[in-house]
């Protein structure tokens, strides 16, 4: 008959990431899952690009996985979870990269309003006028920040209401309506 005593002695720590180096899309959520083994529980630092990264309402670490939320191109870098305890250490380290422009679903494009191909293509895409009507196709061109989709919204529901309101003032007056 064999005995087993008690196990007290540590057990070094181990880390690993199984997300490969990857890039996403720029508005994308971006997880990056972290196992940790050892013996006493390990603590786990994260960092992006040597820096320690703190929680906010974008970025939350935990012991198991980092989340970053609506992600832009300044969180490409590179990405690591070191884990410790009294007796070792481990870390392991991921690349990532933000690729694209982020669009807002509210940032569209009008065809009905103007052709936004000749816009961009036109360099008119800080005009007033075509700049409401064509909000998406100039800011994938980089001719617009994408944030000037909330004037765009706005202006393109204010003109379709009033549209609409003489379509069918039209309509009436033809008493096709």
């Amino acid at each position: 008959m064999i005995l087993i005593e008690h196990f007290s002695g540590a057990v070094p720590v181990r880390v690993n990431i199984s997300l490969p180096s990857t890039t996403i899309a720029v508005g994308s959520d971006l997880t990056i899952p972290c196992s940790v083994d050892g013996y006493p529980i390990p603590a786990v630092t994260w960092y992006k690009d040597g820096q320690i990264l703190q929680n906010n309402e974008r970025i939350q670490a935990t012991e198991n996985k980092l989340v970053v939320v609506r992600t832009n191109a300044s969180d490409s870098g590179s990405y690591k979870c070191e884990a410790y305890n009294a007796y070792s250490t481990d870390e392991k380290t991921v690349n990532i990269t933000i690729e694209g422009v982020y669009i807002h679903p509210n940032c569209t494009d009008s065809r009905f309003f103007a052709n936004c191909s000749l816009i961009v293509k036109g360099s008119y895409c800080n005009h007033p006028y075509y700049k409401k009507f064509c909000c998406e196709s100039c800011t994938r061109a980089g001719l617009l920040p994408n944030n000037d989709y909330q004037t765009n919204y706005s202006y393109i529901s204010t003109s379709i209401r009033r549209f609409r309101r003489d379509l069918v003032n039209k309509l009436q007056s033809l008493n096709l309506f």
